[in-house]
């Protein structure tokens, strides 16, 4: 079925069901998707009584999120503590060539997070309020009235909305229902928790720089509670499909061969696998008539170390803000969700643009480039420097010393060769 035919047949779909006059649900705010991103605007919004919110998702998956390494102080200001498997006062990153930065902090800023279980806790608190609703099924079709918007859902019921909040991370909603460009990159990642890891320290989080043999996107080791670790891989590329073949055949490699990930892992048991993909490039436009698109959706997680979990809360704490003030006032025009666009430009537009024009040179150079990022870039960054750079890509070298500190990098490989 071709696709003219096919949105013709969704929109006979939708006529045949205003003329019924069934299954139609009325809302302020209708939300697609319930990650943290959705959930955080659901949550902003039940704390208004007075704004009706609708919140429409696929069934929960059984699929495992891959761990995620955040902030410790953004997990604490969303309240969201009982999802941390384990903090960090140290974090090393090592290249397949075992040049290695090594970072230690005061206190525990890093932690490891339960995705699932933080989304959980989320939606326990809000379920229970009189003006949030969830309806588990998928959105397949959008349709602009005069006054409101149309989502079609799969399980044939129409929901009007006043306002649409897209957290559909990357099924990407409004954009594939506009047929607008979608994102170019994509991390995908792969990986299995263990029990009985050992002979690592157990506050201390490590990550492999991008390569060639093993993953674009780098991988991680994380220790979390007791005796278990998350080990996993990542390959950037140009399709929002996963490569699962590849990502097992590398995932494999690693865990064989990649000291030190091997020696821990030597005699450990595997508990369960994770996987996910995420959108690595920004959106030029994250809001239409109507319309506000945050979180993955949006292609927020950071591009320079794929971290979506701090993004997706402040996405959602903001965007709240900007349709509450479009609800109240009933002012949907361009002044007012604009607004959303320039609060987040204000704050990242600076930091994403530069990763967007480098994105090419980093995820897909030679394995040396990392070598030499390690040696002459993070290692000359303090511990403070060097988690404002995870956070947000800050204390970069000039054109000129990052030209000098190659040359400086190329000889002296030369004459130890």
């Amino acid at each position: 079925m071709n696709g003219s035919v096919f949105h013709g047949f969704l929109w006979l779909k939708f006529v045949l069901l205003e003329e019924m006059n069934k299954n139609i649900i009325h809302t302020d705010v209708a939300i697609i998707g319930s990650g943290l991103a959705g959930l955080s605007a659901a949550r902003q919004l039940s704390r208004n009584g007075d704004i009706s919110v609708v919140l429409v998702a696929p069934p929960a998956s059984t699929k495992n999120n891959p761990t995620r390494l955040t902030f410790k102080d953004t997990i604490s200001r969303h309240n969201l503590e009982d999802a941390i498997l384990n903090e960090y006062d140290a974090f090393h990153l090592i290249t397949v060539n075992n040049y290695r930065s090594t970072h230690h902090f005061v206190g525990k800023p890093l932690l490891a997070l339960d995705y699932l279980k933080a989304c959980q806790i989320i939606r326990l608190e809000i379920y229970s309020k009189p003006n949030i609703k969830f309806i588990s099924t998928k959105a397949i079709g959008l349709k602009y009235k005069a006054d409101y918007l149309e989502i079609l859902l799969q399980n044939s019921i129409i929901l009007r909305a006043k306002l649409l909040i897209d957290a559909s991370s990357k099924a990407h909603f409004t954009i594939s229902q506009f047929e607008n460009q979608l994102p170019s990159l994509y991390s995908h990642s792969y990986g299995l928790t263990f029990e009985n890891s050992r002979d690592h320290p157990l506050n201390e989080s490590f990550f492999m720089g991008a390569s060639q043999k093993y993953g674009s996107g780098g991988g991680w080791f994380y220790p979390l509670n007791g005796s278990r670790a998350s080990l996993g891989i990542a390959i950037v590329n140009h399709s929002p499909r996963f490569p699962g073949k590849e990502l097992k055949e590398n995932f494999q490699k690693l865990l064989e061969k990649f000291s030190p990930f091997s020696h821990f892992l030597r005699e450990a048991r595997a508990e369960k696998f994770e996987v996910g993909t995420i959108p690595i490039e920004h959106l030029s436009k994250i809001f239409y008539n109507r319309i506000l698109i945050i979180g993955d959706a949006a292609g927020h997680a950071t591009p320079w170390m794929c971290m979506g979990v701090e993004p997706a809360l402040t996405d959602g704490m903001e965007v709240a803000g900007v349709a509450r003030r479009a609800i109240d006032s009933d002012n949907y025009s361009r002044d007012i969700l604009s607004q959303w666009q320039k609060i987040w430009e204000v704050k990242n537009n600076i930091a994403y643009e530069k990763m967007k024009q480098s994105e090419p040179k980093l995820w897909f150079v030679k394995d040396e480039v990392w070598d030499f990022i390690v040696q002459y870039d993070l290692n000359n960054l303090g511990p403070d420097e060097f988690l404002e750079r995870m956070r947000y890509n800050a204390h970069l070298m000039s054109k000129f010393t990052s030209f000098q500190r190659w040359m400086r990098f190329k000889v002296k490989k030369s004459l130890r060769c």
